[in-house]
Parts: C-alpha cells; structure tokens; sequence
C-alpha cells in the first residue's frame, strides 16, 4: 500500500477515533428527560456522569502508557477497534433496557471504553506532527461542540430507556466510522513500526497527576454542586476555595512534568475555563445546531494550524480569555444568534491556538491534558450552580406577603413586575461573578505558563 493512503487512513481514523470518545467524556447531559426512579437511582444516576467520566480520564492515560510500553502500532489500532465497538453495541442496545441501574452502568462502561479510545488513539498518533493535529481536531471539537449536537435535538426523550442518552449519546454513523477506521488503520499498519515509548521519569508524574486532578474535580465539583440550595456567600466562597485547590494542583502537577510538557496541562484547564459560558448558552439557543458544529469544527481547524506556524499559547488564551471577559461586562451578550456563533468562532480558534501551542512530547501528558477540559467539573459547576441557585430559589420560595405584596404606592401588576426584575438582577450579577471566577482562572494558567519551569536537575 502506498505510504500516503496509510498515512491518509491512520489520520482519519484518529480524527474519529478521538471525536467518538470526547463525544462519549463530554457532561452531555440535557434538561429533557422525564422518568420514574426512587430517590437512590436518581441519585446515583445523577452521579454516574461526572464519575465515569473521571474514570475515563484516568483509563486514557493508564491505556495510552500500556500501549506506549508494548509498542505495536497494530495493537494500538485493534485497541482502538475493540473499545469504539463496545460504545457502539452500548449504545444500540441501552434503549431496551428500562432499569435505570442497569442504564447507569452501561454508561460506565461506555466512559471507561471512550478513554480506552482516547488513550489508544493517542498513543499511535502522537509521534507525528500530524497525527498530534487529527487527534487534537477530534478531541477539541467534541468537547466544544457535543452539547450544540444534543441541542439540535439529537439527544433527549421521555422514557426511561432514554436515560441513558442524557449521558453522551453519540451517533451511529460516528461510531461506525470509528470502527470501521480504526480496523483499516490495524490492517494497513506498518510491520515492524514501533511507537514512541513512555518516558519512565514521567510516568509517576502523569499517573498521580491523573488521579489527583480526576478526584479533585470529581469531590469539589460535587461540593460546589450541593450548595445549589445554600447562601449566595456560601456558595461563591466554596467556588473560590475549590477553584484555588484545583489551580494549585493543575500549577504543582505541571511543574513537575518534564519541561516544557507541563504547559499542556494549564493551557488544557484555561481552555476549560474559557469555554464554560459558551457551552452553558447552547441548551437555551434557538439558531440551528448544525450551524455551530460547523463554525465551531472550522474555528478549530484554523486554530491548530496556525500554532503549528505561530505558536503562542498565551495569545490562544488571551483570544479565549475574551468569552469570559464579555461575559463579565455584559452577561446577556451574544447567547443565540448570529453572536453566540461569533463567540463559537473566537473560542474554537483561541482554545485551539492554545491547545496546539503547547503540544508535549510525552503521548501520556497529552492523554492527561486532552482529558482535563471533559472532567474540568469544578469549572462546570462554578459556571452553572449560581445560577441553579436562583432558578431553584424563586420556585421553592413559599407565597409569602413580603416577597408577593404589593410594596406602598405600587399596583399588584407592577409588585410582581418588581419581584421579577429583582430576581433578573440577580442572575445578571452572578453571571457577571461568574465571569469573573472563569477569567481570573484562564489569566492564571496564562501567567503560570510565562513562568519559566525549574529545571529537573535543579530539583535534586
């Protein structure tokens, strides 16, 4: 076979490879389910996504290290092959179960079978330049642009086999594609090509790194989220003391990866940070979804292309870092419409520049930091709880006279005009606080990748 048609295959097959399990990591979850469920399957279904996405994460790194020791290209694409089958049979078969334990499970092993993908994927393109660049294209542009697929209607239901669609339902020809690639790409590979091993001095870097970040998000993540029904203060000092662990370790994890590797991992969770009032606006928006899946996959091409030229991730950054800052100036900007893809098109293409200004050396680190922005819980609940906060505040409020009475001087009409326009004021200054929290976090990972990184031998 011709080098370039292998070359051709190999590189596909990663585009879709990566692009079905970032489908599979991204908290896909939408508001249009209805079921019946006792109080302790709702909640361990309501648990099962960040969980198994966490996991997942985790499972990418552990692959893409086992696949990198045993070295087979032809290993790493029927790997590959064998986990993108397995979300694919899950995914047929999950609508004729009607146990939601049952749907709860199979989306835990669809999540650590999307990071067996994740990992493998990484490990037999990461080598080459681009390789790197049809992976990254895959794995950003689901991150970015799984909740706008499921906006367009492609993902939801009301019976309780559906369930398990809220939990990151890809599509059949996706995962099809995937398959059917990566089989090629195992058929077609080269005999005796060996791929890149994992450097022994990252590896405990890298494993506990994983495992720390995937835990730290998993339980702050969760604690910002039970603060959905406390004090506004409780709640924003509890984003703050999660979102300085978090950033903390992302900094130490990061330093001590081999340099300049560990500026992947920051870029990563500045990305995240960026991204997070954008993908909030795409369950709510009107304009069709197809047209944000295209600017957004076009943005992100254009992107990545250009950091291979002009690499400057914190020019990325600082291009991405203008969502947040719009949406602390003025929180209603852009949300649908001809805007909200203007701001789809400034993310794609400043979280791509970021993304691929930073690429490691090291297959495992870029497993770990592919994987933040999908398991980056902290920042999704920092971005969604105080607003939960006031959705959940004013319908559980009982009917009483100070919050309903007519104030004196005013018609009852116009008291329930003011009580709304309290309650509007309200979300337009957490939204503008939570611009704030998301910006404050991209400056962060901008700045602590300005910092030169301590030599290792220093560190002796």
């Amino acid at each position: 076979m011709p080098p370039i048609l292998r070359e051709l295959i190999t590189l596909v097959a990663g585009l879709f490879g990566a692009g079905l399990a970032g489908f599979v990591l991204a908290d896909a979850r939408s508001g249009n389910w209805a079921f019946i469920a006792d109080p302790a399957q709702l909640e361990r279904w309501h648990s099962s996504a960040p969980s198994g996405v966490a996991i997942g994460v985790v499972v990418a790194v552990l692959v893409c290290i086992l696949i990198g020791q045993q070295g087979s290209s032809r290993g790493a694409w029927v790997a590959v092959a064998v986990f993108s089958l397995i979300v694919g049979i899950i995914t047929a078969i999950q609508q004729q179960f009607t146990s939601l334990d049952v749907v709860t499970a199979l989306h835990y092993v669809r999540a650590v079978a999307a990071g067996g993908i994740l990992g493998a994927v990484i490990a037999a393109l990461w080598a080459r330049a681009p390789g790197r660049l049809a992976v990254s294209v895959g794995a950003v542009s689901a991150f970015l642009l799984a909740k706008a697929w499921n906006s367009a209607g492609a993902i939801g239901g009301t019976r309780i086999g559906t369930a398990a669609s809220q939990l990151g339902d890809p599509p059949s020809w996706l995962s099809i594609a995937a398959i059917l690639l990566a089989v090629a790409a195992a058929w077609t590979a080269q005999t005796g090509f060996r791929l890149q091993r994992p450097d022994p001095r990252s590896l405990r870097v890298v494993i506990v790194g994983a495992i720390v970040l995937a835990l730290a998000h998993r339980l702050l993540g969760q604690w910002i989220g039970n603060q959905e029904y406390g004090s506004r203060i409780r709640i924003w000092v509890v984003i703050a003391i999660s979102l300085v662990i978090v950033l903390a370790s992302v900094e130490l994890i990061a330093r001590f990866a081999p340099a300049p590797d560990g500026r992947f991992l920051l870029a990563a969770t500045g990305c995240a940070a960026a991204a997070m009032p954008v993908l909030g606006d795409f369950a709510s928006a009107t304009i069709s979804g197809q047209w944000i899946i295209l600017v957004g996959v076009l943005a992100v091409v254009v992107g990545l292309r250009l950091s291979v030229d002009r690499p400057h991730p914190v020019a990325g950054l600082a291009v991405a870092a203008l969502i947040p800052l719009v949406t602390a100036a003025w929180p209603t900007f852009g949300n649908d419409g001809v805007l909200l893809l203007v701001r789809v098109a400034v993310l794609g293409f400043g979280i791509a520049h970021a993304v691929g200004s930073t690429f490691p050396t090291e297959p495992a680190i870029a497993a770990l930091g592919l994987g933040i922005p999908f398991s980056a819980f902290v920042l999704t609940e920092a971005a969604s709880v105080p607003l939960r906060f006031n959705f959940y505040g004013g319908s559980y409020e009982p009917l009483s006279d100070t919050y309903y009475s007519p104030l004196p001087g005013v018609t009852s009409s116009d008291a329930f005009s003011t009580s709304l326009s309290i309650e509007f004021t309200e979300v337009s200054n957490d939204l503008r606080f939570v611009g704030i929290a998301l910006l404050l976090t991209v400056v962060f990972c901008a700045a602590a990748i300005l910092v030169p990184t301590i030599p290792r031998a220093s560190r002796r």
